[in-house]
């Protein structure tokens, strides 16, 4: 009634291993403080943040989709400071934010500067000229910079976010699309896209305020590339407000779109557009600049600031009639400057050389499965692998024939020696003929069974389940059917022994087949119903007979476990439940070593040890198909209940009040009851506001003496079938008034309500009334007072895999006898179902010690190492990420001068799948940052479950990004049905084809 496969239990590490075929790089972990304005000069109270760009080259997001960086300020002038690390990327982020959102606490909510001469229409209330108006929404600017130095100026503005998303979109280098940050392509697009509006530096120069130009000097040389810059953020500023006045919540936001457009655009604008559409062009932007500077020159009472405000205009006009004069739906044509002028010669000799270094090692790695291994050692390891792999095949049968016969044995022992059932041919319980067969005799004082010329002893105990261990047990709700000796199939040798403790004495670790009763009993019985099933074997060696004294000789000896939980239907209406006991595997465990001698005391050439953990998901609640699960009924739906099954009535939402003693005060709550017909109900009390004190500072604005208006909300469990309270979970303090819609509609986002699971069937869809807010989110309709909801099945259950650990070491001898360098395999794996899992391995060779790294992983270390380490994670919605990083010790590099080095390599793959709707498959929602610096989530659509499909149109891109030593220098896509390693400078590869350009 269980199987064990051969193969999973002993080879699956070992030729995982022989089959095979992150670590941050340099960078130096000094901070300086950076400064910067957000916008021209006007915007007070912005929130900055700074952002570390990760090693793949990508924004670095939370687990929430929350960016990473500490929250700062801008003061009234618009002016920031931030704190960085050197010789790495930023981006620089700025936007609104409500009051008190900052990493202080302390700021206020952020205003927008109007600087347009004719003032300026936000959310349709006028302002006028020099006036600030509400901006804590609608804007998110952003620049990118590489190597910021101490002090230096950092503009976050308009044109800087046009420059970012060229940067992040597109290879500069090559005219490709790309889709990472790199340190070629921040330095050209900054310049590119300087040069297009005909500005200095974007990032370094500081634009003007239109408000302050009679603050300039008119003799600095700088002033009119000032004046010149303002004046066009003061032109995209009115375009902006032009373009939201007629905006929906659902549309982009302005720079966004641009910043999108210019992107594909090449960094380019369109002169002006007839056919093409495009939300910015050169003209466009040039006219609304040179207009409003012309109009706010009259207050100019300098001079000398007039005339060069003035010349600024009239090369605006000038460039805008060039512009109109270009052919239409044409581009401009600018480029960025060379190199040599925008990096540090220094700056260009590192870059360069990494870029050379990728490349040597990426030649290299395409032989790794040559080069990883030291010499002798692959040869070596295919025969090995193979031996194994031919063992696995010639005895995977039999092994699962012998753990059928040590479960039916212990069957047979508890229904017909014990129980006393008659089970010879003639009776009912014929199917244990053979074994009657096969006994020599049993012992009813100490009820123990010889069978097999005595080869097996079968006997009882029972079984301590304490923690602490008791000295005298009389009765337990498990019993040890103790089974050692020896079996036997087809040569296929199983010795059991206990696992005794250091003294020899008392059992440790038994061979038995453990049984778990719902009572407790003083003996096995045949009576009873059975909760669980432990098969373990304390002391275990297993080989084949045939095989010994020849080349093919392998002992496999250690001990294992596996337990196997019973249920019954959890939907089953009958009292007491009535349906079939079916039994899950819970969690099973091997600590072995493979041998190639079955002589315990002979010395062997070749030898592994393995280990493996494992511990499924749901083996509580899910209902098996068939009475026992096997290790292929992982991920296995049980199709009695079929998804779109509608269940009548699933779920009943009631709104309510509730009389609650508090003390010595009786206080009156709130209520919303959600009673599932085939689940638990549940009751959430929204209690009283409250004037408070915030002691604790709760609302972490720092003002610990402040008066704060909070309430309290508790999660209680209802008696099946009544109203009454079971159980409550602690209470939750929200720092704001009571607000039962709100809170009940962000559960409701995040699923708590509209996806509801059902143990044994699996999760069902209740299909809310919803409206859809100014943003083009779906929000629930007013709660009703009691509302009645039909479930819809959406995903069945499934036993899955809570975790898996694999370690494995593998030590081989070649021909001569001589030790080769050692093997080191260790594998997790977390996957609560088929389609969403984790997967990490590391893989290590040649190493002289070993120790856990950051991650937890068991490595090899030393001055001669290889090591690979492997991860692949599908848990989240709608992307699939990863890595492989390769670290190779005391590599010799031929460089192109000839010249040669010596050093420890280390290249890291990383891996993005990014998906998105196809019409068919939508995905349901996205993730947004509120005003509070909060995930929230944007529900666009319910009842459906998003299938990552990498083999349909879902898959938008796969790339993998080589980051070597800390710094992103290739990227590697599918173009055409081929893989292509393109670099940073330029030049490409074909892997396997030798072309290259």
């Amino acid at each position: 009634m269980m199987r064990l496969s051969f193969r999973s239990m002993v080879t699956l590490s070992v030729v995982l291993v022989l089959t095979a075929c992150s670590d941050s790089g340099g960078g130096s972990s000094s901070t300086v403080s950076i400064k910067g304005w957000v916008g021209a000069q006007g915007l007070d109270s912005a929130q900055v943040v700074p952002s570390l760009v990760n090693e793949s080259g990508q924004v670095s997001f939370d687990t929430n989709d929350i960016y990473v960086g500490s929250r700062e300020s801008t003061s009234s002038e618009s002016e920031f400071s931030a704190n960085v690390t050197v010789e790495e990327i930023y981006l620089l982020i700025a936007r609104g934010q409500i009051e008190d959102a900052d990493k202080d606490n302390s700021n206020d909510a952020t205003q927008r500067l109007c600087q347009l001469a004719l003032g300026c229409t936000s959310s349709g209330v006028f302002y006028e000229y020099k006036a600030f108006y509400p901006a804590v929404t609608g804007f998110e600017w952003r620049t990118i910079v590489y190597n910021p130095s101490s002090g230096s100026r950092n503009n976050i503005n308009a044109i800087t976010t046009l420059s970012d998303s060229f940067a992040y979109l597109y290879d500069v280098k090559s005219s490709r699309t790309n889709g990472v940050y790199t340190v070629y392509d921040i330095v050209l697009a900054n310049s590119q896209i300087s040069n297009l509006f005909g500005l200095g530096d974007i990032v370094g120069e500081l634009p003007a305020n239109l408000t302050k130009l009679n603050s300039l000097k008119s003799d600095s040389a700088s002033t009119k590339n000032q004046v010149r810059y303002g004046a066009l953020l003061g032109g995209l500023q009115q375009l902006e407000l032009a373009y939201q006045a007629n905006a929906t919540g659902a549309d982009e936001e302005y720079i966004t779109k641009v910043a999108t457009e210019l992107a594909n655009d090449e960094g380019q604008l369109y002169f002006h557009t007839s056919v093409v559409e495009r939300e910015l062009t050169k003209e466009a932007l040039y006219l609304a600049a040179y207009e409003n500077l012309q109009a706010i020159i009259p207050t100019i009472t300098k001079s000398g600031m007039s005339a060069l405000a003035t010349q600024v205009v009239e090369d605006l006009k000038a460039e805008r009639m060039a512009a109109l004069a270009e052919p239409v739906d044409t581009k401009t044509v600018a480029v960025s400057d060379d190199l040599s002028t925008l990096l540090a010669e220094s700056e260009i000799e590192n870059v360069d050389l990494g870029i050379e270094k990728t490349k040597l090692f990426v030649a290299s790695l395409l032989d790794y499965q040559n080069t990883f291994w030291t010499d002798g050692y692959k040869v070596e390891a295919e025969v090995y692998r193979d031996k194994l792999t031919a063992i696995a095949d010639t005895h995977k049968d039999n092994l699962n024939s012998l753990v059928a016969e040590f479960s039916r044995i212990q069957d047979y022992y508890v229904t017909c020696i014990i129980g006393g059932a008659l089970c010879d041919e003639s009776q009912s319980n014929g199917g244990f003929s053979d074994l009657e067969l096969r006994k020599d005799g049993y012992n009813s004082l100490t009820k123990t069974l010889t069978m097999d010329g005595g080869k097996l002893v079968i006997s009882q105990a029972l079984a301590d389940l304490s923690v602490t261990g008791s000295s005298t047990l009389t009765e337990s709700h498990a019993v040890d059917v103790y089974i050692t000796g020896t079996l036997e199939k087809n040569n296929l040798t199983l010795l059991l022994k206990h696992n005794l403790d250091s003294d020899e004495e008392e059992i440790d670790v038994p061979s038995s087949m453990r049984i778990y009763y719902s009572e407790a009993v003083s003996e096995a019985r045949s009576d009873l119903d059975i909760t669980g099933y432990e098969l373990m074997w304390g002391d275990f060696q297993l080989y084949d007979q045939a095989a010994v004294g020849e080349l093919t000789e392998t002992d496999l000896a250690g001990a294992f476990s596996i337990f196997y939980r019973g249920v019954r239907d959890p939907q089953d209406t009958d009292i007491p439940n009535s349906s079939e006991l079916r039994f899950n595997i819970e969690n099973f465990s091997l600590s072995s070593v493979i041998s190639d001698s079955v002589d315990t005391d002979a010395s062997d050439s070749d030898f592994s040890t393995l280990f493996i953990t494992a511990k499924a998901t749901n083996a509580d609640v899910y209902y098996p198909p068939k009475k026992f699960s096997s290790f292929n009924g992982f991920f296995t739906t049980n199709n009695d209940h079929a998804i779109n099954d509608i269940e009548p009535g699933l779920l009943t939402y009631t709104q309510s009040t509730e009389s609650i003693q508090l003390g010595s005060k009786v206080i009156m709550v709130n209520t919303v009851d959600f009673v599932n017909s085939l689940g638990e109900d549940v009751r959430y009390r929204f209690y009283p506001n409250e004037s408070v004190v915030d002691e604790d500072d709760g609302n972490g604005n720092g003002d610990v003496k402040e008066t704060i208006t909070q309430h309290r909300i508790e999660k209680c469990e209802l008696v099946k079938g009544t109203t009454n309270v079971a159980k409550c979970e602690p209470k939750t303090k929200v720092y704001e008034g009571q607000n039962v819609q709100k809170v009940i509609n962000e559960l409701w986002e995040l699923g708590v309500f509209q996806l509801t699971a059902v143990d044994g069937r699996g999760t069902y869809f209740i299909d809310f009334p919803t409206t859809v807010d100014d943003q083009g989110c779906k929000v629930l309709s007013p709660l009703e007072d009691t509302t009645i909801l039909d479930g819809r099945l959406l995903e069945q259950q499934v036993l899955g895999l809570d975790s898996v650990r694999l370690v494995s070491v593998i030590s081989l001898d070649n021909d001569a006898g001589t030790a080769l360098a050692g093997t080191l395999f260790d594998l997790t794996i977390l996957a609560p179902t088929a389609t969403k899992y984790e997967i990490s391995a590391a893989l290590s060779h040649n190493y002289s010690s070993t120790g856990e790294d950051n991650s937890g992983f068991i490595v090899g270390t030393g001055s001669s190492v290889n090591v690979v380490r492997i991860r692949y994670d599908t848990s989240a919605d709608f992307e699939n990420t990863g890595y492989v990083s390769i670290v190779k010790s005391g590599v010799e590099l031929t460089l192109a001068d000839g010249s040669v080095e010596d050093e420890d390599q280390r290249l890291t793959a990383f891996v993005s799948q990014s998906f998105d709707a196809d019409g068919t498959n939508s995905i349901t929602y996205k993730l947004v940052e509120n005003e509070d610096g909060d995930a929230e989530r944007c529900v666009s659509s319910v009842g459906s479950v998003y299938d990552k499909d990498v083999d349909n149109t879902d898959l938008l891109e796969q790339v993998f990004y080589l980051n070597y030593r800390g710094v992103v220098y290739a990227t590697v896509r599918q173009e055409s049905g081929a893989w292509i390693i393109r670099y940073i400078d330029g030049t490409w590869f074909i892997p396997g084809t030798g072309v290259s350009g």
